[in-house]
């Protein structure tokens, strides 16, 4: 099922022919065929020929923040020690490595910053 040259227009903007269900988007000066959105994290038009790696950029973005969450809450528990068996990880004189555990105000941002970015990552995977 061919779609007719008749249903192509010619777009205001860049003055290029414009196939059916195409926006211009203001960012890219271009017409995209079925665009989404214009996304500033790759840079480019979500659209047709796009939009499945652009899930799956969102889906491994979302597991990389869990993964980083549970990093963060591991350090914080001090699962290190106890997942590798030695009490006496780090030979530093630093009293914060010497428990195997970053300081807990570095835990608590990245903590934060893993969580807050990792929902708004599943809230575009959901909306998409």
């Amino acid at each position: 099922s061919r779609q007719s040259q008749e249903d192509w227009t010619v777009c205001d903007r860049c003055e290029a022919y414009r196939p059916p269900r195409a926006h211009h988007c203001h960012v890219c000066h271009r017409c995209v065929r079925r665009m989404d959105h214009h996304c500033p994290w790759i840079n480019n038009c979500v659209g047709e020929l796009n939009q499945k790696y652009f899930i799956q950029f969102l889906f491994y973005t979302g597991l990389a923040s869990l993964y980083a969450t549970g990093l963060v809450l591991a350090a914080w528990l001090g699962l290190w020690e106890w997942a590798l068996g030695c009490p006496t990880l780090a030979v530093s004189p630093s009293p914060a490595l010497t428990h195997g555990c970053p300081p807990r105000a570095h835990c608590i941002v990245l903590l934060l910053e893993s969580l807050l970015f990792g929902a708004f990552v599943a809230v575009v995977f959901y909306d998409q």
